[in-house]
């Protein structure tokens, strides 16, 4: 059995939206994590990775009462 572990840090780039899915309730939201590093000639680059994040249940609710747009957040 493999066993994988995603650890994110990063700014929501918007409000998390709430949705309706039969009876349960799951959150929206997309983080965008940043990277810099310096390329072969010395310059400095940064790269921006989007993830697109779903919480289920009360706890999406839960991070939907408190996150906004902006906002840094590490999600495991």
């Amino acid at each position: 059995m493999n066993i994988n572990r995603v650890l994110l840090n990063g700014n929501l780039t918007a409000d998390p939206e709430i949705v309706e899915v039969g009876k349960s309730r799951v959150v929206n939201a997309t983080l965008a994590s940043h990277q810099s590093y310096e390329n072969a000639n010395e310059e400095r680059q940064e790269v921006t990775t989007f993830v697109d994040i779903k919480i289920w249940g009360p706890s999406g609710e839960n991070f939907a009462k408190f996150a906004r747009r902006g906002r840094e957040f590490f999600v495991e």
